[in-house]
């Protein structure tokens, strides 16, 4: 794909990816309530049904990811000089700028040498999506071979989703059964099906038409979803008596049903919306601004909360939650776009 030209661009995933950047903003923001209420408050049902509703962001940057670089051939130097360079770059600069900014708010020189060192909790995507890039050649070979992919994705669907997210219930009740379980399952030792290989191979195989998926059943799919992710969220805190967030792992089916759903919708009917040209280019622009507001927007809720005071958790959270989403995500945009005027930013750090 030529990123230089509009009309070579798939505008479905650019939209996609700014919906998707903003769902991680709201992410963030809701569940700086959800983890700071009372888990029988109202405040803490409607960050729940906030948090829920946006749990499939994450799954569909990678769908995007792999419907980008999949359909394309791969060129294992322009890809370690390129992207993983650019990913590894950016995520040394801001674990920089965030392990600064909390030694800044009385973090101490050890403790923001370790954040450094990992990186802030939200930039772990960065590491994530570098092994991605690595794998890129050895998935590219998989998916040319159309059954070979279906069956690379049901043995991941079965080992990475089904089996781990019965264990971990059946642990949530019961950790000595959840461990006995948890051992028989870690003695497969089939790493090669687990993790994010199957939302990046799953995003090629539906963009593509090699997998169908309904308008219909994916709606089905995101209601039920986000119907399971509340109801589960609901039950495990209810148990315990405290936040459980079990049911919101990426790699859980009711996550996986709304990022199917999401990816879906705009990938495959998203063509039907129609800009002009100056639309496009806006849509490409702020498409291409995404990858920065979600490096920035953290420091943003941080300073919200910080230096401004605001606490959401005592301000109509119903209200307050979006309400600082959106102000966290334009000023994030703003940043991003102004920062990609400077030389060598753009490539490497936002």
């Amino acid at each position: 794909m030529d990123e230089k030209t509009v009309s070579a661009r798939n505008i479905s995933l650019d939209l996609l990816r700014i919906v998707a950047t903003a769902a991680v903003v709201m992410l963030h923001t809701a569940k700086r309530v959800w983890y700071n209420v009372p888990v029988s408050s109202t405040d803490w049902y409607i960050s729940n049904i906030y948090l829920s509703a946006v749990r499939w962001a994450v799954p569909v940057f990678v769908m995007i990811s792999g419907a980008l670089f999949l359909s394309r051939d791969v060129n294992i130097k322009k890809l370690y000089r390129n992207n993983i360079l650019r990913m590894a770059t950016a995520f040394i600069f801001w674990s920089f700028i965030y392990a600064l900014l909390w030694h800044l708010e009385g973090l101490g020189t050890k403790e923001a040498v370790k954040l450094f060192i990992q990186g802030n909790f939200h930039l772990w995507f960065l590491p994530m999506i570098m092994g991605l890039y690595m794998a890129l050649p050895v998935l590219k070979k998989i998916t040319e071979n159309e059954k070979l992919t279906k069956y690379f994705l049901l043995l991941s669907f079965i080992f990475a989703f089904v089996v781990p997210q019965i264990i971990s219930y059946v642990t949530f009740f019961s950790e000595e059964w959840g461990s006995v379980l948890s051992n028989l399952y870690g003695n497969f030792h089939i790493d090669i099906f687990l993790g994010y290989p199957f939302y990046f191979i799953l995003g090629y195989m539906i963009s593509c038409g090699k997998i169908s998926v309904r308008r219909f059943s994916s709606v089905l799919m995101g209601i039920c979803g986000l119907l399971i992710t509340v109801l589960l969220t609901i039950v495990f805190t209810s148990y315990k008596d405290q936040a459980a967030d079990i049911a919101f792992d990426y790699m859980s089916i009711n996550v996986m049903l709304m990022a199917v759903c999401m990816f879906t919708l705009f990938a495959k009917n998203g063509s039907s919306v129609k800009f002009s040209q100056k639309g496009e280019k806006a849509v490409v622009a702020v498409s291409k601004a995404c990858f920065g507001v979600y490096l920035i927007h953290e420091a943003i809720l941080i300073v919200i909360k910080s230096q401004l005071k605001f606490d959401m958790a005592g301000t109509m959270p119903a209200l307050s939650i979006p309400v600082v989403m959106i102000i966290a995500f334009a000023v994030s945009l703003g940043m991003s776009l102004i920062a990609g005027l400077i030389p060598g930013a753009k490539k490497y750090i936002v």
